[in-house]
């Protein structure tokens, strides 16, 4: 049996896994545009790019595997046939799926943010439980609880989050080092950690507030929140809490500087 520590990922992507996914991520906007496809079906449209199973190839992101302890690399493909979910990592092919019919009707941000979950699977795979099975074998996602904590979901979620975060502290630090603008970057900055503050020091879920970029995690956050004084389920309240509150105290140290301050 896993020790709960050894539930969590440690690690981040890296700049090379992070560039390789933003290639994938083009490449479906690129062929899934609707001013590419017009009214057409895509199926067919790209009929002749199709697999034997029918699925379509977007590319390959080179990555490493905590498990395997060496470089790996996983195929992400475009399923058109009908869903649970709107992505899934399968260990088997290893290969990242993205199902069309729901995939394709979330916003670009959240888009890219399901490449990078099915991602963190890869990296850190753990068998799936027989209570995340359950949870997930009908029509419709079973006892939420029981998928949020399993031991191969509970993790990425944590990952996939502070992954998030850490993209929009990056972006904003990025902007800032542009030389214009410092004092409006340094306030959006103020408000990241207002909304991570809110976060970590919310009572209880009607206090919460989700922000846009996380959400796609608004279920999982509010399971955590609902479970919090649990005895059995508080450990997971109480990880995700921890890491939110070293995230926030990294964003809080970093000094945001123009080029101009570099160079002088």
């Amino acid at each position: 049996m896993y020790p709960f520590k050894a539930f969590v990922i440690e690690s981040d992507l890296s700049n090379d896994e992070e560039g390789q996914v933003s290639l994938v991520f083009n490449t479906y906007l690129k062929y899934f545009n609707p001013r590419v496809l017009g009214n057409n079906n895509p199926k067919e449209v790209y009929s002749k790019r199709l697999q034997p199973d029918g699925t379509m190839v977007l590319g390959s992101i080179k990555y490493y595997d905590e498990v395997k302890r060496r470089e790996d690399k996983v195929y992400v493909v475009v399923n058109f046939d009908q869903s649970l979910g709107d992505a899934e990592y399968d260990r088997k092919d290893n290969t990242i799926t993205l199902y069309y019919q729901k995939y394709d009707k979330l916003n670009n941000s959240l888009k890219r943010n399901k490449i990078v979950h099915e991602l963190f699977h890869a990296k850190d795979y753990k068998k799936p439980t027989a209570e995340y099975i359950k949870a997930t074998s009908g029509s419709t996602v079973g006892s939420k609880r029981d998928y949020y904590t399993a031991k191969n979901e509970f993790p990425v979620q944590i990952a996939a989050i502070m992954h998030e975060i850490n993209l929009q502290q990056k972006e904003l630090l990025r902007r800032s080092k542009a030389g214009t603008g410092m004092s409006f970057w340094k306030n959006r900055r103020n408000l990241l950690l207002q909304s991570i503050a809110n976060l970590i020091n919310a009572t209880k879920m009607t206090e919460v507030h989700v922000p846009q970029f996380l959400s796609d995690y608004k279920g999982f956050i509010d399971i955590l929140y609902r479970n919090k004084n649990n005895p059995s389920y508080k450990k997971y309240y109480n990880e995700y809490k921890q890491k939110l509150k070293q995230l926030y105290s990294n964003i809080q140290r970093t000094r945001f500087t123009n080029s101009n301050e570099e160079g002088a």
